[in-house]
């Protein structure tokens, strides 16, 4: 995130506040490496600039790491913030500022917005209930769920990985991944048979865009449509009977009966 204002000729950019779950890796220091090109262009063009970097602290991802770790929450982020840091010493990187959002001055802040929102009536009391997945930190719709073959919820989602769209299971409870297609699968509407042992999706696993589907228990994916133009846009019927999906050689609606 960056901007700059032309008239005074400042510029601010940091890097995501990156969690602590883990130890830092390959994609901490590109994207920190990103922010520092940017930092250190614009004081060569004569801009004043801050460039902020550091550490999110909170959240069940990173508490659940440290019970995995058997050390206390703060211990452990404290061991963990303190590699990122070393990383950016490491790389020489030119940033201003590392921030943890367990210090005084972020709870201070924090604080601060809260009771604006608060005062202006931006904040109520309510209730929410629903699947939530504690490692992709979401809610899962009823219609997004299947069980499992051990009986858990598992939910269809999908990653961006170099431009292209993977589809995966994610287990609600534990937060588990299992990657379904190795391609430019398509993040377009993905549906569970009635049955919730099947999983249909749109890919263009042969250049062509078809529609697959995946049985959860053998783990092995069909190709059930050969299409020219193309097959896109799944759905189940009302009944529950028929595939419904988009082929661009008729222009309209075809069924594939389940």
């Amino acid at each position: 995130m960056s901007g700059q204002t032309s008239s005074d000729k400042t510029y601010y950019v940091t890097t995501p506040i990156y969690y602590v779950n883990d130890a830092p890796h390959i994609g901490h220091a590109y994207t920190t490496l990103a922010c520092d090109v940017l930092a250190r262009f614009k004081r060569l063009d004569g801009y004043d600039v801050y460039f902020l970097t550091g550490t999110d602290e909170h959240g069940q991802k990173v508490e659940k790491s440290a019970e995995a770790a058997g050390v206390d929450p703060q211990a452990f982020t404290d061991r963990v913030s303190q590699n990122f840091r070393e990383l950016a010493d490491f790389m020489n990187f030119s940033h201003d500022g590392f921030i943890r959002t367990t210090e005084p001055r972020h709870a201070v802040s924090s604080q601060a917005i809260w009771t604006a929102l608060k005062e202006n009536g931006h904040i109520y009391l309510g209730t929410y209930n629903g699947w939530y997945a504690v490692r992709d930190e979401a809610f899962y719709a009823e219609d997004e769920l299947t069980d499992g073959p051990d009986g858990k919820k598992i939910a269809y989602s999908a990653w961006s990985r170099g431009g292209y769209r993977d589809i995966w299971l994610v287990d609600v409870e534990t937060g588990a991944r299992l990657r379904l297609t190795n391609d430019r699968a398509i993040d377009r509407g993905p549906v569970f048979s009635p049955d919730g042992k099947t999983l249909f999706f749109s890919s263009d696993r042969t250049s062509i865009n078809n529609l697959y589907a995946y049985d959860l228990a053998s783990h092995t994916i069909t190709q059930i449509t050969n299409v020219i133009g193309g097959a896109f846009q799944p759905d189940v019927s009302p009944s529950g009977k028929e595939l419904v999906y988009v082929g661009y050689t008729a222009q309209g609606y075809d069924l594939y009966r389940l």
